[in-house]
């Protein structure tokens, strides 16, 4: 073996190093990136839901919770028995909270902002939100963990996609660099 050989041996020997390398450190940023991404996320989660940990959110919420499927809402006994557990909620009017109730118990409205942009009478906006929170702090919280969401590295790591990562590295190393050798070596042949 010649010295031009084992100088060919041992550059693509140190390629294939390098490949390796640059994958390790590819691989260890994207699943900081995405380990970032899902505290990021979380963190605005806990944002978004201290909006609605506020009176009188916290007291309806418990007290349509305090209704089974068969309770009788409407019933008297029922009724001021259960008023008497919640006295934060007595200076709403009766039927106000009674439409409440059935409301939520209908399941018409999957989102709670159009549910509790229905009753006024609590202290929500027209947004569904307590009067107290600032709205456009909620929406741009809401609109940044939707892109959080949706980010690139916010995806989980599969063995596909780092196959996937391997294989680029690898055409981009290797295959790529040999038909960039082969356009030179053409066009120098062409020339002479």
């Amino acid at each position: 073996m010649n010295k031009k050989q084992k100088k060919i041996i041992a550059r693509e020997f140190l390629i294939l190093i390098g490949t390796g390398i640059l994958f390790i450190i590819i691989y260890f940023m994207w699943f900081q990136l995405h380990g970032f991404n899902i505290e990021k996320e979380n963190r605005i989660e806990v944002k978004v839901s201290d909006t609605f940990n506020k009176e009188p959110f916290i007291s309806l919420e418990r007290f349509v919770n305090s209704y089974e499927e068969d309770d009788a809402i409407f019933a008297a006994s029922t009724w001021e028995s259960r008023m008497a557990e919640f006295p934060e909620l007595k200076k709403y009017e009766e039927q106000s909270l009674k439409d409440y109730v059935a409301t939520v118990k209908s399941e018409k409205y999957k989102n709670e902002l159009i549910l509790n942009s229905k009753f006024p009478e609590f202290g929500f906006t027209d947004k569904g939100l307590p009067e107290s929170s600032n709205q456009n702090v909620y929406f741009n919280q809401i609109n940044e963990l939707e892109k959080t969401k949706k980010s690139f590295f916010n995806k989980d790591i599969t063995r596909d996609k780092i196959y996937n990562l391997l294989y680029i590295l690898i055409f981009i190393t290797f295959i790529l660099r040999y038909l960039i050798y082969c356009v030179k070596w053409s066009i120098k042949q062409v020339r002479q």
